[in-house]
């Protein structure tokens, strides 16, 4: 009965009421629509409409900030719970691998989360000073991109969601690594400070592969078929947060 009891500790659904009933994810998302704002470099709309301002938004280097502020949900929580002991409590009836996967999954969730939340309020307020588009050059450029369908069916929100939710993705990774890392650093400022310094030192070095950061834009039409973008895409980003639970899991262990 004591194993039996032992694997059905839900460390999941505590951690989640954990989030809605605190601060840290709204503040995300209100950190995430900023981020945005400031990466516009001004308040005006890029050729007077929503959807080149958008992707203005998410392509210059302020876009970089937003990924700090999905980290702060839950990013820290390994070096929360080491450092007030409160790892040893949980772990006292509960299963130590599905402790990291749970905690794992709710850092990655809540990451992504706070990117497509806070970019859809970003694109409720720019909605209320302009139209979506205006018709322009730049229309046949996001056509040719992944999902241009939703541009030519003029599903100009939609395009943009399933944006938000590729660049929540690749949030996700970079909050797990700074899980992962945290246990190294245990410096709760660094773990935000990190998706910055990913992110940039990434950028330096991407030359617009299919195995860069830039893949992760929704311009970027890697395979020509978006079933097989996104597969990628989840590939990817599911490969590498399950790369650094593994390491979270190890180091863990060791500090046990």
């Amino acid at each position: 009965m004591a194993g039996k009891e032992m694997n059905t500790v839900n460390y999941f659904k505590p951690d989640l009421l954990r989030i809605i009933k605190g601060y840290e994810l709204y503040l995300a998302i209100l950190g995430v629509t900023a981020s945005l704002f400031f990466s516009m470099e001004g308040w005006e709309l890029i050729n007077q409409n929503v959807l080149d301002t958008y992707m203005k938004a998410i392509s210059a280097s302020g876009i970089m900030v937003a990924y700090a502020f999905c980290a702060f949900p839950f990013a820290a929580v390994f070096c929360e719970e080491l450092e007030h002991k409160y790892i040893r409590l949980a772990l006292i009836r509960g299963s130590f691998r599905k402790y990291v996967l749970e905690k794992t999954i709710v850092i990655y969730i809540t990451a992504a989360l706070a990117m497509i939340l806070g970019t859809f309020l970003f694109l409720m307020l720019l909605r209320m000073k302009g139209p979506w588009t205006d018709m322009g050059p730049n229309l046949k450029a996001f056509e040719a991109g992944s999902y241009g369908f939703l541009i030519e069916e003029e599903k100009y929100l939609s395009f943009c969601m399933v944006s938000s939710v590729q660049l929540g993705m690749l949030a996700g990774v970079f909050s797990v690594f700074a899980s992962l890392i945290s246990l190294y650093i245990q410096n709760k400022v660094m773990v935000f400070i990190l998706p910055i310094l990913l992110y940039q030192i990434l950028m330096e070095f991407d030359t617009g592969t299919r195995y860069g950061v830039f893949a992760f834009r929704i311009i970027n039409n890697l395979f020509g078929e978006e079933w097989k973008n996104t597969l990628y895409l989840v590939g990817i980003s599911l490969m590498l947060t399950c790369i650094c639970a593994v390491g979270i899991y190890r180091k863990l262990r060791r500090k046990m």
